[in-house]
């Protein structure tokens, strides 16, 4: 398999015979949800099976959080969770990638481990360290490490020589019978990893592996196991470069103080030797019967992993370390090896470099250590653990910037959902959490923020804005996830109003979680009240400012950002570093802002002046916001899972020559007063350079709705593109408009306009979805060119055949439902239909390759889901569902799911019998307490049913609707809203 492109596809299980190779040129791309398996007993001679993307290759496998890639054994039935345990280990090799880094071997490429010599296509290694194997994301490798070739046991994910264009996390090896996850020299990173239950080491290095990693997570069970970690650092010693990654928030359990130390080395945590090096820090080492940490030191070199540590080539800094059987003093669990791993009697001053990196010997508090199929694992510190402080990271974008320690807080347990660990029923949440009491603030001021300093906000406080608070250059401000930062409308500061600004050469490490966001909003909205404030309750404090380096394009290179006095000096953006890192924003939801700051205009929820490639912006949300939800002011920064919901004027906004990326953006207007989707311009003024040029991917626009009346703000149209604009559209939905879907500025007097772009390329919008525009039905019909003063013209040239042949059509997107109302109504997924199947993909690693139009994966969960306002406020439900969700046919009985669902007064069940029966009809609240009883013993004939039941008594929530028949039990979610 080579120079081919292949897609496995999650309607099919493949069954891997042997050892496959894929070949240079070669692509798979693996769809979320799909299951491979590996054969033991192959057909093909080879002594096992395993994949192999061989280096030229690429993988895509790229699950979610609730559709998890499986690799798995052949004998393992992913319908029972009892059929193979933590102890079924080696019943196939595991998933091996292969790439063109430098690797710490003579001659600079070696064959990997476990696969014949004579196999060419097994070796390694180059000299491109930015090499790109794929994607790894979402998946589970499970009861491999079969013996392939040599008498060795095969990793459940090997990395030899992968370089740091691949990017992997959301990673876990389960049951394997070798190492976790080895590292064979390359520079790849690897984020969120677990590896559980493994009878080698959990994680392991060589050959001069020098990448990254943040939150990693490794428990042995109490049978014969491995180290968490052993690092080594080049083969031969002398070879170079030797290993030396760096890796923050780890936690690494072992197989208890009480188990028995094996041949394998359980006993010990961690385990330096040879020459290497690397930077550990913020991590959690517990529970091994021995020692807790060894490091080699060798009489016969100085290249060696103890030299390393003196020379600051291996640091170990702000580590816990608890619970060995070795003692109880970090002097008796931490020591000083030779090479045969015989611990020395001169532990030299390794005890002082220890305590002095911040080291301690201390509980970190987990909530529950289990080996179990109990529910009693939960990693998590518990509220007043030593481990949920203590924590720093270093300036790089690669790592989130937050300050627990280990790889969990007390609340984002991010196993959950697509791990072996969970689906076998190890995990628990056993977490107790601090709550965070809004009712005593911490204000903050101007004269709080001062440049040059770094600020820790956590989410056991609630942070009050008062006035425009502005981090100056040199400054950091890192906010902990679950973190609520409120702006006063009427400030004691003499501003007009309150906003966070994070000036040029200042940086925000605002990262959140998928069910642990963090929140601005105004001081009088109640978190614990989701009807307090309404989408119509906007304007109540000002907004996020991020200021950045990068070129803009204004005369001079710089300017003074909307809505700030102009004598604000700090206030001033632009420069000539694209590459400007502001810092990152990450689950984040901004909320009721746009309050008037000064000059008469509102404030964006989120405005970006002159910000630089280097941030990064994903997951944020704008809602409510009294001016647009977000605004480019020039720069380059990419923002990926974007949200603009309920805002008076426009949803997306860019000027001053945004040249920028964008994918998985999503937009819905109210029906009152409102702008456009987007609003795109070019430069100020139209000549000057650069023009605004971005490209934008797999956007959903719902517009206030075809039958609103158009308002000042020009909600009548929902993309408009003006003076200088250019910028690329693709695989995005747009509709519900009450006029016109698309406007593009030609101007008589100068070609310096949107439309000449348009017919230049520079502006282009391809394969896009447009339906239901009050101006008509065509395509013909609701787009339009316009003047200058946005008035229609009628002579369109060649617009409308432009649009077509760039695949453009009018059809009906079968989104799951448009509803602006707290019914849960809102679901932004296309059904099965034109939106499915066609989308481009983009040459380019920012953008993730689907099949799908629109920002939402109709096979997926909605990302929005958890920590958004509008999940939140009850906007978004999950109405869209296969025919296989909605028909359940076992033993029969035929149970559809109710309508209308979401439920507000009542709904509708249809059921079938393939002979007379009794039915039971009962309704379960989440916990499983019964709420109703609707039917018990009711006997019916053969045949189609239909049921209708009132709802209207029942408190809003997610119910479970349960159909029994006397052979089987069917079961149905059901939505109660209002």
């Amino acid at each position: 398999m080579g120079n081919q492109v292949y897609n496995w596809t999650s309607n099919n299980t493949y069954i891997l015979d042997g050892y496959v190779f894929l070949e240079a040129g070669g692509v798979l791309n693996i769809e979320a949800g799909t299951v491979i398996k590996g054969k033991a007993e192959t057909t093909t001679g080879d002594a096992s099976s395993a994949l192999i993307i061989t280096v030229g290759a690429q993988i895509y496998a790229m699950g979610t959080a609730d559709n998890p890639i499986i690799f798995t054994a052949e004998d393992d039935d992913l319908e029972d969770s009892t059929d193979l345990l933590a102890s079924d280990r080696g019943f196939w090799g595991g998933l091996i990638l292969l790439g063109d880094a430098v690797i710490a071997r003579p001659g600079g490429t070696d064959n990997i481990e476990g696969i014949p010599a004579d196999q060419e296509r097994a070796r390694y290694g180059g000299t491109d360290n930015a090499d790109n194997s794929g994607i790894l994301r979402h998946i589970s490798i499970r009861h491999g490490g079969d013996i392939l070739d040599n008498g060795s046991e095969i990793n459940g994910l090997t990395l030899g020589g992968v370089g740091n264009g691949t990017l992997i996390e959301y990673v876990e090896v389960f049951a394997n019978d070798d190492d976790g996850i080895e590292f064979f020299g390359g520079t790849v990173d690897v984020k969120y990893a677990t590896v559980a239950f493994c009878k080698d080491d959990g994680f392991d290095y060589d050959y001069g592996w020098r990448g990254r990693g943040q939150y990693w997570f490794s428990i042995h069970d109490s049978d014969l196991a491995g180290r968490g970690g052993e690092m080594d650092g080049a083969s031969p010693d002398g070879q170079s470069p030797y290993a030396k990654p760096t890796i923050y928030n780890a936690t690494y359990i072992g197989s208890g103080i009480n188990s028995t130390p094996g041949e394998e080395g359980n006993d010990i945590g961690l385990l330096f030797r040879d020459n290497a090096g690397g930077l550990h820090y913020n991590s959690i080492i517990t529970d091994f019967p021995n020692l807790a940490l060894a490091i080699e030191d060798r009489t016969d070199t100085e290249q060696d992993a103890y030299n390393n540590l003196t020379q600051d080539s291996l640091a170990l800094i702000n580590n816990i370390w608890w619970a060995f059987g070795a003692g109880n003093t970090l002097e008796d669990v931490a020591t000083l090896v030779d090479n045969g791993e015989i611990p020395l009697d001169d532990d030299k001053d390794l005890f002082s470099i220890l305590t002095n990196s911040g080291n301690t010997l201390e509980n970190p508090f987990l909530a529950g250590i289990s080996r179990l199929t109990d529910g009693g694992l939960d990693p998590r510190p518990n509220g007043g653990s030593p481990a949920l402080s203590g924590g720093s990271i270093p300036q790089d974008p690669f790592f989130d910037q937050i300050t627990f320690r280990g790889a969990f807080n007390n609340q984002n347990n991010w196993l959950t959902g697509w791990t072996a660990l969970d689906e076998y029923g190890y995990l628990g949440d056993l977490v107790i959490e601090q709550t965070t009491d809004c009712s005593n603030p911490i204000v903050i001021k101007d004269s709080d923020l001062v440049g040059g300093q770094t600020y820790n906000w956590t989410s056991d406080n609630c942070y009050l804005l008062d006035g425009y608070v502005f981090l100056e250059a040199g400054g950091v401000l890192n906010i902990e996830p679950g973190t609520v930062i409120k702006g006063k409308a009427e400030t004691t500061t003499g501003d007009a109003s309150s906003a966070l600004i994070i000036t040029v050469g200042a940086q925000i490490y605002a990262e959140g979680a998928p069910d642990n966001p963090i929140i601005f909003t105004a001081e009088d909205d109640d978190l614990d009240d989701d009807t307090d404030l309404f989408a119509s309750d906007r304007g109540f404090w000002g907004g996020l400012i991020l200021l950045g380096d990068a070129v803009i394009a204004r005369p001079g290179g710089t300017d003074n950002i909307e809505g700030i006095p102009a004598d604000q000096e700090r206030a001033r953006y632009g420069g000539t570093d694209n590459e400007d890192n502001s810092g990152v924003l990450r689950y984040i939801s901004i909320r009721h802002g746009g309050d008037i700051l000064d000059n008469g205009s509102e404030i964006n929820g989120l405005t970006l002046g002159g910000v630089g490639s280097g941030t990064i912006i994903e997951y944020v949300e704008v809602f409510a916001n009294d001016d647009d939800g977000i605004e480019f002011f020039g720069g380059t920064v990419d923002v990926k899972h974007a949200i603009v919901a309920f805002c008076k004027d426009d949803g997306f906004d860019y000027d001053y020559g945004w040249r920028g990326r964008g994918q998985f953006w999503f937009s819905i207007h109210d029906t009152d007063l409102a702008g456009r989707s987007a609003e795109m311009d070019g430069a100020s003024p139209d000549g000057q350079a650069p023009y605004a040029k971005p490209t934008i991917s797999n956007a959903t626009y719902i517009g206030s709705g075809v039958s609103a009346t158009p308002g000042e703000e020009g909600n009548d149209i929902g993309l408009l593109f003006r003076d200088n604009a250019g910028g690329f559209y693709y695989n995005s939905i747009f509709t519900d408009y009450p006029n016109l879907g698309l406007a593009i500025e030609d101007r008589l007097d100068t070609e310096e306009d949107a439309y000449n772009n348009f017919a230049q390329d520079s502006l282009a919008l391809i394969n896009n979805i447009w339906w239901n525009f009050g101006a008509g039905t065509e395509l013909a019909d609701f787009v339009t060119l316009v003047d200058n003063g946005e008035v229609p013209l009628d002579d369109d040239k060649d617009l409308v055949a432009t649009l077509v042949a760039d695949g453009n059509q009018s059809v009906d997107p079968l989104l799951g439902g448009i509803s602006r109302d707290t019914d849960m109504g809102l679901d932004p997924r296309p059904a099965d239909g034109p939106a499915i199947g066609n989308a481009i993909s983009l040459d380019d690693p920012f953008f993730t390759p689907v099949n799908y139009h629109g920002a939402f994966d109709p096979a997926a969960a909605l990302w929005a889901n958890n920590w958004t306002a509008i999940y939140a406020y009850g906007y978004i439900g999950d109405i869209l569902s296969s025919t296989e969700d909605r028909v359940k046919i076992e033993e029969g009985l035929t149970f559809e799911a109710p309508v209308p669902n979401p439920a507000s007064f009542e709904t509708s069940l249809k059921f079938s019998l393939d002979q007379s029966d009794n039915i039971n009809l009962y309704i379960v609240d989440l916990n499983g307490r019964l709420i109703r009883t609707e039917l018990a013993n009711h006997y019916f004939g053969t045949g189609e049913h239909q049921y209708t039941f009132d709802v209207s008594n029942l408190a809003m929530g997610t119910y479970f609707v349960i159909m029994q028949n006397s052979n089987t039990v069917l079961t149905h979610k059901m939505i109660v809203t209002r």
